[in-house]
């Protein structure tokens, strides 16, 4: 064979074994040659100059010959494809991609994948040599430490799972926080490592610490004083210095004044929270021929309309 671009040959190798067989006298320490055999399938090797190329291939083969050196972008799979003529990356049969990288699955396949070509491995919830056949979602077990599985729609489960076990699959042993319930005060989590701690300890919230969470670092934060009541930390607890008007230990209970009754000859008791534009904490709304539209309000008389 010469050094043209291509060559047929027609000969059956079982009987002409040296039809597809020549000697290459090159000057090149390296030469590579493309065999495509029929349409389909194809394949390539590497040759020594000077070496003799055999090839037992059924049928016409054709010779494409070019110097290694030029690379495809991406570059060719060196399994699974190569370069042609213009640096064009042509892929074995069962493969595809730029890179020819990806397996192809065997033909109909609906849900399946593949590790090597032409196979059709199922995913999750599908069975059948196509995979087009939808399974049920506990077909596969998925409830682990003898819970039972059931379906739901859309291929989803359920698991209910069995006394000490826990978990979207029953996979974490039920420990101290869910056998005895969380000792964790203040907002505190609770934690026994999945199930598998002896005890149960405490992730304590900012400004709280203690195994359990029970020691306030600093009383005041967050403010425990209502209505904008000021808070003074006195050492694991707090004081509350409330603004008029309300009383006890948070500021929010707001204070009784007209409790006791104290307008007098029929005049309407006025708390603070009703009195806020004079600034007062009592008042008495009085409805006299000469006191009409006043209110009395902490020893003075505040007329507020016409008669």
């Amino acid at each position: 064979m010469n050094n043209d671009v291509g060559r047929h040959c027609s000969q059956d190798p079982r009987q002409h074994p040296d039809a597809a067989t020549e000697d290459v006298d090159d000057t090149e320490q390296r030469a590579e040659y493309y065999f495509t055999v029929g349409l389909d399938s194809s394949f390539h090797i590497y040759s020594f100059a000077r070496e003799h190329l055999r090839e037992a291939t059924y049928g016409p083969v054709l010779v494409k010959k070019r110097a290694v050196g030029a690379e495809c972008d991406p570059a060719c799979d060196p399994k699974n494809g190569f370069c042609e003529d213009g640096n064009v990356c042509r892929c074995q049969p069962g493969w595809e991609g730029p890179q020819c990288d990806q397996c192809i699955t065997s033909p109909g396949c609906v849900n399946g994948v593949c590790e090597e070509p032409w196979q059709c491995i199922c995913k999750n919830g599908w069975d059948g040599d196509l995979c087009d056949i939808e399974m049920p979602a506990c077909t596969s077990t998925p409830c682990a430490n003898n819970g039972t599985c059931v379906d739901l729609e859309k291929g989803q489960y359920e698991c209910s799972c069995a006394p000490g076990f826990s978990g979207k699959d029953c996979q974490n042993k039920a420990g101290p926080c869910v056998i005895n319930g969380s000792p964790c005060q203040h907002g505190g989590a609770c934690v026994d490592d999945e199930g598998r701690a002896s005890h149960a300890s405490c992730l304590c919230p900012p400004g709280f610490s203690g195994n359990f969470c029970e020691i306030i670092d600093n009383s005041c934060t967050p403010n425990p004083c209502e209505n904008d009541g000021v808070c003074t930390d006195i050492g694991g607890d707090f004081r509350c210095r409330c603004p008029a008007g309300f009383v006890d230990k948070t500021c929010s209970r707001p204070v009784s004044s007209c409790a006791s009754g104290p307008c007098l000859n029929g005049g309407t008791c006025l708390q603070h929270t009703q009195l806020e534009t004079y600034g007062a904490l009592l008042g008495c709304l009085t409805l006299g021929l000469e006191e009409a539209n006043t209110t009395y309000i902490q020893g003075h008389w505040v007329r507020h309309g016409s008669a």
